[in-house]
């Protein structure tokens, strides 16, 4: 089976429409590998433990939203507690970039291709086809996630920076 982990500013600050990307937020954006790797944990880092029983409690929920101010550490709470779990996953550190559906799910399963493609051989192969239609890769994805019976854990780091009307569509039909 496989969840959703959704990292995002607290939802009083969530944008009511999802920003347009400009010259700051642009340099800011990862790209490439960096878009899909895990932050390292820092020795030294405040380990929260009743923070990780919450998690592990809702291990088999669908979603998990982390919510908090930038920079109360929920990247290096939730990348703790994926080092603790050893639970496979996938991360992707979402931004403006992703507003729109294509762009968002194709980052997506270019996580979780990175993380492992033999989990959506199918989905792999469609990313790689520039001209597959979105439909398509989305409907593969889905039958793909579905077919997972080991636990992973997908993590979208920053999602309020994608959040669109159409993203969290997408999403509501991923969850179901």
């Amino acid at each position: 089976h496989w969840k959703a982990t959704f990292m995002s500013e607290s939802i009083a600050e969530l944008p009511d429409k999802a920003p347009v990307p400009s010259a700051v937020s642009a340099r800011l954006a990862r790209t490439g590998p960096a878009k899909f790797n895990r932050p390292r944990v820092l020795s030294g880092t405040v380990v929260r433990d009743r923070l990780f029983r919450l998690l592990d409690a809702n291990e088999d929920a669908p979603l998990t939203l982390v919510l908090g101010p930038a920079g109360y550490g929920k990247s290096t709470l939730v990348s703790q507690w994926l080092s603790r779990s050893g639970l496979h996953h996938a991360w992707f550190f979402a931004d403006e970039y992703d507003t729109e559906p294509s762009a968002f799910i194709r980052a997506l399963v270019q996580a979780v291709v990175r993380s492992d493609a033999l989990l959506i051989p199918r989905s792999a192969a469609l990313l790689e086809n520039e001209s597959a239609p979105i439909h398509q890769l989305i409907a593969e994805f889905l039958d793909e996630l579905s077919r997972i019976t080991t636990p992973f854990v997908i993590v979208i780091d920053d999602y309020q920076r994608a959040q669109s009307s159409e993203v969290d569509a997408l999403m509501g039909m991923l969850l179901r």
